[in-house]
């Protein structure tokens, strides 16, 4: 399972050029899930993968059943024949000191997609993209053109 990409700081950037992505993120910690062909889900922290959501640390098992609950694998078999080359990135969300309204946050945020195909990560409009099929929430509020279809 690919690790996911570390966010860099507005000091770490340097010059601007082409897109900029702004992003604000729920407080949680990284969290990412990848798909057997089968359907089996394996979950990873940074110290770790699981097998199964009630394997999963206490402070991310509620983002583990929730994508348990909803991703939608007959959505992820149509796009993919090879879902396992794929990595979706988040934020396994919890309270850490912001007043965000907790009845409304999602357990999982989906932020970033790994294609093993591309070898690369997918564009924020693209990732949108993949996070909705498969019925995860995202961190993108707007969404220029989620109906496209991009290949994972």
């Amino acid at each position: 399972m690919k690790q996911c990409p570390e966010t860099s700081t507005l000091a770490d950037t340097g010059e601007f050029s082409g897109h900029v992505w702004v992003q604000e993120l729920p407080t949680g910690g990284q969290f990412r899930f990848t798909v057997a062909p089968s359907g089996f889900v394996t979950f990873a922290t940074p110290d770790g993968s699981f097998d199964a959501a009630a394997a999963v640390p206490v402070a991310f098992r509620r983002a583990a059943h929730k994508i348990e609950a909803q991703l939608d694998r007959d959505a992820l078999q149509a796009a993919t024949d090879a879902p396992d080359e794929i990595t979706f990135c988040g934020i396994a969300t919890r309270n850490e000191g912001i007043d965000y309204d907790w009845e409304a946050v999602p357990a999982f945020v989906g932020v970033d997609v790994w294609s093993g195909r591309s070898g690369t990560f997918l564009s924020p409009d693209a990732a949108t993209g993949v996070f909705d099929r498969l019925g995860c929430q995202h961190s993108r509020r707007s969404r220029k053109n989620s109906r496209r279809h991009t290949p994972i």
